[in-house]
């Protein structure tokens, strides 16, 4: 039978959702007992994550030299990450809750039998509805029960700033979302709710209004 595994799709991720996953990892694995010995240093990933972090915002001047920068600082985080999987996957014996308590996020196969994880669903389409008006499409999950989405508002530094949310029953329809700050750039994510809990927050998907 297939193992449950950590989801190591780190060059798959949009920049904003990578520094999250990462930031997670940062605050959670070397806060937890379990993971005494981890072959990336805290001090060597914080490195690695402001590093990234800072390019973020430097390369919204829009210099090539500064887009280069970026990627490098990208791939050194990744790098770290990816050092760190097979040390929590082995930590972990295969256990998802104990895996999840690093900060990783979870993969795990169909084959698993009863309640699972679910994965987060997608926001696969944005449209302005009008002024303070965003329109979302979002691909249903046949396990979910129900729905969340949230936004902000993305601040200078490329960072979102206090998150709204709202609950959603149903996602077969257009999730209208009113009363937004006209002429600003928003990001929006949303979660599932199942049988074990919400799954984790989908990735950012960004729209002006």
């Amino acid at each position: 039978m297939k193992q449950i595994r950590i989801a190591a799709n780190f060059k798959q991720l949009k920049h904003l959702d990578l520094k999250v996953r990462a930031a997670r990892v940062l605050n959670m694995l070397y806060s937890e007992p379990f993971f005494s010995d981890p072959p990336v240093p805290r001090e060597e990933l914080a490195a690695a994550y402001n590093r990234y972090s800072d390019s973020l915002i430097d390369v919204m001047d829009g210099a090539r030299s500064k887009r280069v920068a970026r990627d490098s600082a990208r791939d050194v985080l990744i790098g770290c990450l990816v050092r760190l999987v097979p040390y929590v996957q082995v930590k972990s014996q295969g256990d998802a809750a104990t895996m999840m308590s690093s900060g990783f996020d979870v993969k795990i196969p169909a084959t698993v039998k009863g309640p699972v994880f679910l994965l987060p669903p997608k926001i696969r389409k944005t449209l302005r509805g009008g002024s303070g008006v965003i329109i979302l499409f979002i691909k249903a999950i046949a396990e979910a029960s129900s729905y969340k989405v949230r936004y902000a508002i993305i601040g200078d530094d490329g960072v979102p700033g206090i998150w709204t949310e709202f609950p959603v029953t149903k996602v077969k329809q257009a999730i209208t979302v009113n009363g937004l700050t006209p002429l600003k750039r928003y990001v929006f994510q949303a979660q599932a709710l199942g049988d074990l809990g919400f799954s984790d927050w989908s990735q950012s998907v960004p729209i002006s209004t």
